[in-house]
This record gives structure tokens, sequence and C-alpha cells, in this order.
């Protein structure tokens, strides 16, 4: 008997003003990484072909990003942050479905320090969680 491969959707947010740069960079960086972790197991639908670079912030792709995943059957669900993200985009998002949610975002490069606040990847998840409570979606 075959295995089921998981079916995962995955849309990388960014907020609307920042660098896009960097975030593609982040998006590049990560990606690496799951699309070479148990690739026998789980099957990546990403949204490479709705949002620019593959990154979403924009609540107008939402709708479709949402009718990929449902076509795609997606088991679960994972939005990281490339940078503050866009918290309404990851919520729309998320509350299209009743399947596990995984929130992640990378580790600010400076934290606790007087210089800028670069990407504020921790605050972002953080005000994202919130609008996610709101909307009734269970995530980790």
């Amino acid at each position: 008997m075959q295995k089921k491969k998981i079916i995962l959707g995955v849309a990388p947010t960014k907020r609307s003003f920042l660098s896009m740069e960097e975030a593609v960079r982040q998006k590049e960086r990560f990606m690496a990484v799951i699309r070479n972790t148990l690739s026998d197991s789980v099957e990546i639908v990403d949204i490479d072909d709705i949002s620019e670079n593959g990154i979403c912030w924009n609540m107008d792709e939402t709708r479709r990003i949402i009718e990929k995943f449902r076509t795609a059957g997606i088991d679960a669900l994972f939005i990281p942050f490339c940078d503050f993200g866009e918290e309404q985009v990851a919520a729309a998002i998320a509350s299209g479905f009743h399947l596990p949610v995984l929130i992640w975002g990378a580790r600010d490069e400076r934290p606790n320090s007087d210089t800028s606040r670069g990407r504020d990847t921790q605050c972002g998840m953080f005000a994202a969680t919130k609008v996610l409570r709101r909307h009734g979606v269970t995530y980790s």
C-alpha cells in the first residue's frame, strides 16, 4: 500500500510597503529548506503563479489563493512571514479552511538594538495571530 502524501498549502506573506527584495531573499531561504524536507511525504502547493514572487500581501489575491488550495485539496496550511507580513491577508486565507495552520517567521536579525527594526517579523506574527483569533482560526 502506497503512503498518501500530505498536501501542504504554502502562502508566504509580506507587508505591502516593506522591501520586496528582502522578502524574496527570506522566501528563497526558507522555501529551499521546505522543498527538500520530506519531499517523498509532502507535496507543496505554492502561490508562485498568483502573487508577485509567490508572496501574498494584496487582499485582492486571497480569493484566488483559497480557490487554488481548495482545488489542490490541501491537508494543512503554512503561512511563513517574510517580514512583518499582512495580517488581514493571512487571516483571509486561513479562515477559508478548517485545517491545521502553522504561522512561522525567521528570527529578526537585529532584536533589542537601537538600529532599524529590520523586518520586524515577530511583531507581525503577534499582530496576525490576534487577527486569526478574531476570525476563529486555530493555529500553531
